[in-house]
C-alpha cells in the first residue's frame, strides 16, 4: 500500500501488456497469470474514502437499521453483504435491453434494483456511512463455468464492477452482485436466496472468474506527500480516522476538522495556521517551555506562540522543516494535520 502510485501503475501496464502477449502468441493465458495480475494492482496504493463522497439521507436510515443489528465494527461488512443480498434485485431487464446506466445510491435504494456498478454504489455508500473506508473496483468477470483462454483481455474491457472494504490493514473483496441471486426480470421481482462466495474469497478461486483492472481513487490531490505516507497509512491502520479527512491532502484543514480530527467539537470553517495550531495544542494537552527551537522565523510571533512552538518541538510532536522554519502564518495542510494525531497517538498524548 506504500509503493509509489506512478509505480505501481507502470508495474500494472506491463503485467497487463504480458497477458496480452500471451493471449496473441501460443501460449494460452492462465489462472495463475490472472491470480498475479490480480495480486499486482492489489499491492497499488488507493485511497480510503473518494473526495465526493458525502452523506446521503436515505443511505444513513439503512445504514443505522443494519448497524443497529450488529455487536461490533467487525460484523458490519457481513451485514450489509447479507442486507445487499436480500433486498436489492439485479435488473436483468435494464441489462439485456441495453437500457441500463449508472445509478446513485439513493436511486438504487428507491428503485431496489440495479445492474453492477449501481449496487456498488450503493455498498460503498453504507459502508462509508458506516465509517468503513470502501472503494469501487472495475475489471473482467467471467461465468464459473468459463475459461481465460476464450476471453479477449484488453485496458478497456471492463464489464464489472465491485467492492474492496479496509480493515485490520488490508483491503477485503466483496462482490454483491455476484453473490445475489435476486433479479428483476420481464417485469418482475425474484427473490431467491444468496450465497457468500464473493465475500471475502480465496485469491486463488477469486482469479477463476475476476480480473483486477482499477481501483478506487487514486487522483493526485487524494494521495500523500511521500514523506507523509508513512505516517498516515499507519494511523489510518491502528486509529480510527474520521472519513471526511481522508482526501484533499494538500490542502488547508479547518480548525473544526482539526478538533474533530483530535476528538473534539466545535471550532470554526476557517482554515488554521500552524502558528495557531500550536496554541491550541498546547493548550490542550497543557504544554508549555521556555526552551529553545532551531526556527529562523519566530520573531513575529506572540511570546505564547513562541512558548506552545518550542514544547510542541521538544515533546516531537510538530516540528518545521529541513531548512530550519516553522512557517507560522502557513496554513496547516490535512496531512500535516494527520502526522501530528498519528504522533500524538504513538506517544499516548491525548487532548480529551
Amino acid at each position: 500500500m506504500r509503493k509509489g502510485v506512478w509505480e505501481n501503475q507502470i508495474s500494472i501496464l506491463l503485467i497487463l501488456a504480458c497477458l496480452l502477449l500471451l493471449k496473441s502468441g501460443a501460449q494460452a493465458i492462465t489462472t495463475d497469470d490472472i491470480f498475479n495480475y490480480n495480486q499486482t494492482a492489489s499491492s497499488e496504493w488507493v485511497n480510503w474514502c473518494p473526495s465526493f463522497w458525502t452523506a446521503q439521507e436515505s443511505v444513513s436510515a439503512v445504514t443505522q437499521e443494519i448497524v443497529a443489528s450488529t455487536n461490533s465494527m467487525e460484523e458490519i461488512p457481513l451485514f450489509v453483504h447479507d442486507w445487499i443480498c436480500k433486498n436489492i434485485y439485479y435488473d436483468w431487464d435494464a441489462f439485456e435491453s441495453g437500457t441500463y446506466y449508472e445509478l446513485a445510491a439513493d436511486e438504487v435504494l428507491q428503485s431496489g434494483k440495479g445492474v453492477c456498478e449501481s449496487i456498488a454504489n450503493l455498498v460503498q455508500a453504507i459502508l462509508l456511512e458506516s465509517g468503513i473506508p470502501c472503494i469501487k473496483v472495475w475489471g473482467v468477470a467471467i461465468n464459473a463455468d468459463s475459461s481465460w483462454e476464450n476471453i479477449d483481455i484488453s485496458p478497456d474491457r471492463i464489464n464489472h464492477t465491485w467492492n474492496e472494504f479496509y480493515m485490520d490493514g488490508h483491503w477485503i473483496t466483496m462482490d454483491c452482485t455476484m453473490d445475489m441471486a435476486n433479479s428483476y426480470s420481464q417485469g418482475e421481482y425474484i427473490y431467491r436466496p444468496w450465497s457468500y462466495e464473493y465475500f471475502d474469497p480465496d485469491e486463488d478461486f477469486f482469479a477463476r472468474t475476476h480480473l483486477r483492472l482499477r481501483r478506487g481513487d487514486t487522483f493526485p490531490e487524494n494521495i500523500p506527500s511521500d514523506w507523509a505516507m508513512g505516517e498516515v497509512c499507519t494511523l489510518v491502520d491502528t486509529t480510527a480516522v474520521p472519513l471526511a479527512l481522508l482526501s484533499n491532502y494538500h490542502a488547508p484543514i479547518t480548525e473544526a476538522d482539526m478538533l474533530m480530527l483530535l476528538g473534539i467539537d466545535g471550532g470554526t470553517d476557517a482554515p488554521i495556521s500552524r502558528g495557531q495550531t500550536a496554541v491550541l495544542l498546547a493548550s490542550l494537552l497543557g504544554f508549555n517551555s521556555s526552551g529553545s527551537t532551531p526556527y529562523i522565523d519566530l520573531g513575529n510571533c506572540n511570546e505564547d506562540m513562541q512558548s506552545a512552538i518550542k514544547a510542541l518541538y521538544q515533546k516531537g510532536v510538530m516540528v518545521g522543516t529541513s531548512d530550519d522554519t516553522f512557517s507560522p502564518n502557513t496554513y496547516l495542510t490535512r496531512q500535516e494535520a494527520l502526522i501530528i494525531k498519528a504522533r500524538l497517538s504513538r506517544e499516548g498524548f491525548s487532548c480529551i
